[in-house]
């Protein structure tokens, strides 16, 4: 990768260790290592070439800040040790054209930050339209989480705890559930002497989220005594992410859809998430077409079932049992064993296509949404993953919700340790409380005047 650096035309941001200087070079802005949280300071498109000297690996949200200051093909070069390999983290960053060379047990990388070019919509009507299409890179992983001011990741402590993650699901099933239960945490936290209390720590941002903003999504429907003073305004993003540290819960809600295509990158973004962060548990809620139930089934009235991945403790699944939840077996007609039994059935008896099989369980891998990807790469990833799925139909399901939620947190319960901080935390809730925002869902209350 050529260069030319001439101080004239080009701005450079340097990084240095301690003291060292550049060769008849002059930067437009020296940062040292103590100095990079200023980096957030800066502009965007800033600097034609950012230029550092470092022992250890830059963490991604640096990368990501220095990404971001970098003007659209600007060049990133860095000087490490020898064993340093920067290649997955710049990658993760979203830089492309990376290279390196190694000189005197120093290791020398460079790349560039894409390019972003227009797609025109009509190339022969070029000059008399305004183009509103443009070519994406894939998101990093610094760009695909992002952390609210003020919060430290690092210090939450979010390895082994467990990460409750709804789709998007038919009837919304997941999101409602999501949504009281996080309005009936946020409730009591600001009601009991606990210091640990719901906080919305960041929110995913991904090319595939469809985007989307509304009002006061966790906010308790107030008392009509109380309703004049109670404060409104509170802005929710698409996809954002809470944590309760008594729960030991990270918990996740999805407003709106992923987009049709853009669902694979989506779920490998998110498993990156997943993986740095080291839950212990994966639930996944979601919903699917009351229709697709097997006729043994139909027949028992089955509404709720569940599927996990061979890492998941399957002793855990008690609680649910009990619950007249149960297991999502693979089958091949209305009768049909478990697909881990099928090896005594004749080679050549087909099996349905209509449907997903996991080979190890012996489950169908069934939900709406990311559901059956996500589902799929954390078998494949060997992530301890169970998934919840009601059967339900469009309408409205705030009643199906709240039985619903009611199943994810005897399971929830299953998985906790039962400290005293967990206990604190489960008898604060008495009831659950619905977000104000519920009450306009489905057109509101109907007017009295039809009455």
């Amino acid at each position: 990768m050529s260069l030319n650096l001439q101080t004239d035309d080009t701005k450079i941001l340097y990084l240095p260790l301690k003291n060292e200087t550049l060769p008849k070079l002059q930067p437009h802005t020296t940062l040292t290592q103590p100095e990079h949280g200023k980096l957030k300071d800066i502009a965007s498109d800033t600097f034609d070439v950012c230029t550092g000297i470092t022992k250890h690996a830059y963490s991604a949200v640096v990368l990501a800040e220095i990404l971001r200051t970098l003007k659209p093909g600007g060049v990133v070069m860095i000087q490490i040790g020898k064993e340093a390999d920067l290649k997955s983290l710049l990658t993760d960053a979203g830089f492309n054209g990376i290279e390196c060379n190694t000189r005197d047990q120093v290791t020398h990388w460079t790349a560039r930050k894409p390019k972003t070019k227009v797609v025109h919509l009509n190339p022969e009507v070029e000059s008399k339209q305004v183009s509103t299409s443009y070519r994406t890179s894939p998101t990093s992983y610094g760009r695909f989480f992002v952390t609210y001011p003020g919060i430290d990741i690092d210090a939450l402590a979010l390895h082994g705890s467990t990460l409750l993650l709804p789709t998007v699901g038919v009837g919304n099933i997941a999101q409602i559930a999501m949504d009281i239960l996080l309005t009936t945490l946020a409730a009591s936290s600001s009601s009991s002497s606990s210091t640990s209390q719901l906080v919305k720590i960041g929110y995913i941002n991904d090319r595939n989220l469809v985007s989307g903003v509304g009002n006061d999504g966790i906010k308790a429907r107030p008392k009509k005594k109380k309703q004049s003073t109670i404060k409104m305004g509170a802005l929710n993003a698409a996809m954002e992410v809470y944590w309760h540290a008594d729960a030991r819960l990270c918990l996740v809600q999805q407003r709106s859809a992923v987009r049709i295509g853009g669902r694979g990158e989506f779920v490998r973004n998110l498993m990156q998430f997943i993986e740095r962060n080291q839950f212990a548990q994966i639930v996944v809620m979601t919903s699917d077409y009351i229709t697709k139930r097997s006729d043994a089934q139909t027949q028992q009235n089955t509404k709720l079932v569940y599927f996990h991945s061979n890492a998941f403790d399957a002793d855990l699944c008690t609680a649910l049992q009990q619950g007249n939840v149960v297991p999502n077996l693979a089958t091949k007609n209305a009768h049909h064993p478990p697909r881990r039994f099928l090896s005594l059935l004749a080679e050549d008896e087909p099996m349905m296509d209509d449907v997903k099989k996991d080979e190890d369980e012996g489950f169908t891998v069934i939900g709406h949404g990311i559901t059956q990807k996500l589902y799929d790469e954390c078998v494949q990833r060997k992530q301890s993953v169970i998934v919840l799925c009601e059967f339900t139909e469009d309408g409205d399901n705030t009643l199906e919700s709240e039985g619903y939620l009611d199943h994810v947190m005897k399971l929830v319960t299953g998985l906790s340790d039962g400290n005293d901080d967990e206990k604190k935390w489960k008898d604060a809730i008495k009831k659950w409380k619905h977000p104000y925002s519920l009450s306009f869902a489905n057109g509101g209350a109907l007017p009295s005047c039809i009455y």
